[in-house]
């Protein structure tokens, strides 16, 4: 930081304190600055070059082009707003407006897209992605009988790939199954139907969530599991009556359960050019992808070198400290550690976060989501269910005893972002943020909470007091499921009525970033738009009918729409160069199948993307559709 850049901040913030002299409010000095990163130091707005003056490398005309700027806090933006042309050089922005000055930028070499009326709106953002994973049996995201998961299970065993390892100790593999759509309602999966496999391989069948997965018998005793093994500190084993694993484990970390078949170099490679792909075809530009090692790490950084990247990519690291790590020198050195990874930051790709699990999931029968008030029980039967107070509460202490190790990273200027489902797990999580402000001061790293399935009414406006993201996968806020089967009852009443509070945050004030988890759902962002607008769900398959917490809706689409750009364009801390279509920003944007605003809401998830750009270069093209095509100007 230069000098005089160090004074402008001083000043900046001398200023905000003069508007905001109340000093229980540490972030209110932040918000009094401009959005950006880092404070004070953020550029004027930039006209559009005089008409003419110098020639565009791509033109847009003849759209419906969605222009806003600023990010969603529900401070009245009003109604959208269109243009109808945008103009592009050297991979950004120089114009948006009439097509017939924009017209004016094409040269001879100009290539001119006729947009045929089309809508296009910025490049999604997506504050929560964890990319394409390998597998050896992909489970389609699909629950069934019993007896239908073993017949999918037989037929990856039997595949020619996988008929060699059948009677060895090499482990397959499955993921993506819909465990709480296993019928009829209340089955679970155990070890018993899994040892009727006719293989003698270790099989592990992870649930789609990432937090649930269940064994066969090898496999357990591969990984010495028995019944004098204890749970984790916010994993558990499922057990029959005299205490043996059933095949059921809900966040735990088991150790070595049989051996691997060899995956090349060049196969993960091919899986992180894969997950750009399929972002750039689903109209994504941007991604923060949490909690990755690195070797994960290296894998993005290769492609990048390759010039095959086609997504801007924040990539996020894991905690270097068990919860409980509270010597000061010890967290030093681990969070010194981690400048190493920086080394990968490069082109597209930054190195910014670090990511904290506080809890596990919520729903039956994992019930790892560290909640305020213990999980119920069913002390009936299906037909006849009898609710009573158990006294599982989840993790506890959720993430109160990694406290030291938020405010050493908070210190040390990273940004941490925390996997929060219980409504106590995000009261812990803020409790700590706010420790990190009041020990290290307010800065503008933008630490994020990420689900948030319940959070206590109390806590809501603590995310824009403290500037905290909350970071939404918001196609989970529909009936399904996760959210019928595996949860009502479980839950006190009132809670239920108000799981996914993105309505509370919005009125608050909060910033709200759209996240998929990706692949813990399929990469269907329209979904989540459509979702989050009326939480019902209605076009994805295996819902159940009515919408989930009616009154937690954001019934205004641009917002929702702003959610899944330049607010989670703010959460990467980009916001100052993608996000949204204005000039002097990257030309990141999509022209879509349909217009968002003048189709009913149950049609946005039909949404498809006809072309993506990043930087002024199209990455994606829906060949059916002849947007795209090559144009001289008249």
């Amino acid at each position: 930081m230069n000098r005089s850049t160090h004074r402008i901040r001083i000043m900046a913030l001398l200023l905000a304190i003069v508007a905001f002299p109340d000093p229980g409010d540490p972030m209110a000095r932040l918000r009094a600055l401009p959005a950006g990163s880092p404070p004070g130091t953020e550029p004027k707005a930039q006209a559009a070059a005089p008409a003419g003056s110098r020639k565009a490398d791509t033109v847009l005309v003849n759209g419906a082009i969605l222009v806003f700027s600023g990010i969603e806090r529900n401070d009245g933006a009003g109604p959208p707003k269109f243009e109808q042309a945008v103009a592009i050089a050297d991979g950004r922005i120089v114009f948006v407006g009439p097509d017939a000055k924009a017209r004016q930028y094409a040269g001879p070499a100009t290539r001119v897209i006729d947009l045929e009326g089309r809508m296009v709106m910025p490049g999604l953002v997506d504050g929560h992605f964890h990319g394409t994973r390998p597998t050896d049996c992909e489970m389609g995201y699909a629950g069934g009988t019993i007896a239908q998961v073993l017949a999918k299970l037989q037929a990856c065993l039997d595949r020619p790939d996988q008929a060699a390892f059948k009677k060895t100790n090499v482990r397959l593999t499955a993921t993506h199954l819909f465990g709480e759509a296993i019928v009829p309602a209340g089955t679970a999966l155990t070890r018993a139907d899994l040892d009727r496999l006719d293989t003698t391989r270790p099989v592990m069948v992870e649930n789609a969530d990432g937090h649930k997965f269940w064994m066969n018998s090898r496999a357990i005793e591969n990984a010495r599991i028995d019944e004098k093994t204890p749970d984790q500190p916010g994993g558990m084993i499922g057990r029959d009556a005299d205490r043996k694993p059933n095949g059921t484990f809900s966040d735990f970390e088991v150790g070595d359960w049989g051996s691997t078949a060899p995956v090349t170099e060049e196969t993960r490679i091919e899986i992180v050019r894969r997950t750009n792909a399929d972002a750039s075809r689903k109209g994504i530009t941007a991604v923060f992808v949490p909690g990755g090692g690195e070797e994960e790490i290296a894998q993005w950084a290769r492609v990048q070198d390759q010039k095959q990247m086609t997504v801007r990519a924040n990539l996020g690291l894991s905690a270097p400290f068990a919860h409980g790590t509270t010597d000061p020198a010890a967290l030093r050195q681990r969070i010194a550690a981690l400048d190493e990874f920086k080394k990968y930051a490069r082109g597209l790709i930054a190195v910014t976060s670090v990511k904290i699990y506080c809890d596990g999931v919520m729903e039956y029968p994992a019930h790892t989501a560290a909640m305020l008030k213990p999980y119920n029980v069913n002390t009936g039967t299906l037909d006849k269910p009898n609710w009573r107070p158990g006294t599982n509460r989840g993790p506890d202490p959720s993430c109160s005893d990694a406290r030291a190790g938020f405010i050493a990273l908070d210190k040390a200027g990273w940004q941490i972002h925390v996997h929060a489902i219980g409504d106590r797990a995000t009261r812990e999580a803020l409790d700590n943020f706010q420790a990190a402000i009041e020990q290290n001061g307010a800065r503008d790293l933008r630490h994020t909470i990420t689900h948030l399935q319940a959070i206590d009414e109390a806590d809501v406006p603590r995310f824009a007091r403290l500037g905290v993201i909350a970071s939404m996968s918001l196609q989970w806020a529909r009936r399904d499921a996760y959210s019928v089967n595996g949860t009502i009852g479980y839950i006190d009443g009132a809670l239920y009525d108000r799981l996914y509070p993105a309505a509370e945050l919005w009125r608050s004030g909060a910033v709200i970033a759209g996240g998929s988890d990706y692949p813990v759902d399929p990469l269907l962002p329209f979904v989540q738009i459509e979702t989050a607008v009326d939480h019902t769900g209605e076009t994805v398959p295996g819902v159940f009918p009515g919408a989930l917490s009616p009154r937690e809706v954001v019934p205004d689409r641009l917002a929702v729409i702003k959610m899944h750009t330049i607010n989670a364009a703010y959460q990467l801390h980009r916001e100052r160069d993608i996000g949204s279509i204005e000039v002097g920003k990257y030309a990141d944007l999509i022209v879509l199948s349909q217009d968002l605003f003048r189709i009913p809401v149950e049609r946005i998830s039909d949404t498809r993307v006809l072309l993506t750009m990043l930087g002024g270069t199209i990455v994606f093209r829906d060949s059916d559709s002849g947007i795209g095509v090559d144009t001289r100007p008249q």
